[in-house]
């Protein structure tokens, strides 16, 4: 079941000019795609499949901090991996943060590793605007390489 979570932009923009947080883009090396979370305006659906677009900059739905093993954006939501499944394949999604075990992130010499040592990555390794994240084997390929910017 998905819920709505919301956070104010003046509550955001609050936080990130105070210095409690360093946001950035996690960006596919080599590429211009970012992590992203299709977001209108409206509330975010907890659930929400994370994909790539193109990095557009320090928009809000393209904004990541990384604190204390946690990749959090907007909203308040985490990167998060659905029903803590640490198998290759398991959808990405962006859940309020809670502190679960899918919620605990290592990024480390350009990658990014999840539950169960598990590398982010996209399907087959294309890596493609609109392209779902997932979870992996960590095999070193161009698709589980990441950058903070």
């Amino acid at each position: 079941m998905k819920t709505a979570m919301s956070v104010s932009p003046a509550l955001l923009v609050l936080l990130l000019l105070s210095g409690c947080y360093t946001p950035y883009q996690v960006a596919s090396t080599n590429t211009n795609q970012c992590l992203h979370v299709p977001w209108d305006g409206s509330p975010i659906l907890a659930g929400t499949r994370v994909t790539l677009a193109q990095c557009l900059g320090r928009t809000d739905n393209q904004t990541w901090t990384v604190k204390n093993g946690r990749i959090a954006g907007v909203a308040g939501m985490c990167l998060d991996v659905q029903d803590q499944a640490a198998v290759d394949g398991a959808p990405v999604i962006a859940m309020p943060c809670n502190g679960s075990a899918g919620q605990h992130w290592r990024v480390n010499h350009g990658e990014v590793t999840g539950i169960g040592g598990k590398c982010l990555d996209v399907p087959g390794g294309e890596i493609t605007e609109t392209a779902p994240l997932i979870l992996a084997t960590c095999t070193g390929s161009p698709s589980q390489r990441w950058s903070l910017r």
